[in-house]
């Protein structure tokens, strides 16, 4: 079976996969493309305090961009390298969410909406993940 071929019957078994795959990589190019281009002026809410000076907006962005590419290269492959694509992308959203916690938790001026938002993207892809790991059926 091909790859495109195994991909296509995955997305038509499950239902609402392509949607989530399709907001899963818009996402991921949308945060990195405001951070990249927004750069420090964007950024000066005390939540964003600890990527601030950790490598600023632009490098963080940067690794949103990156793992958009791949996530959207990974459909080349077998829907199982998909599922571990997304389970990077997980390990980071935590990561972010973790700073943002950490902002939090510092600093009675940063909100704790941007630790529950980036776990609850982690949640959605390692949800979709564990779908594609499990490949067609």
């Amino acid at each position: 079976m091909s790859v495109s071929r195994g991909i296509r019957k995955l997305w038509q078994q499950q239902p609402g996969l392509l949607d989530g795959f399709v907001t899963d990589v818009l996402t991921t190019f949308a945060l990195g493309s405001f951070m990249v281009t927004g750069g420090r002026d964007r950024t000066v809410a005390a939540a964003f305090s600890v990527i601030n000076q950790n490598g600023g907006p632009e490098l963080w962005g940067t690794f949103f961009l990156v793992l958009g590419v791949v996530m959207l290269g990974s459909i080349v492959f077998p829907p199982r390298f998909l599922g571990v694509v997304l389970g990077m992308a997980a390990l980071y959203y935590v990561l972010v969410a973790l700073f943002f916690g950490y902002a939090a938790a510092h600093d009675t001026g940063a909100s704790w909406i941007g630790t529950v938002l980036f776990m609850k993207v982690a949640i959605t892809h390692v949800s979709r993940g564990v779908i594609y790991l499990g490949g067609p059926r």
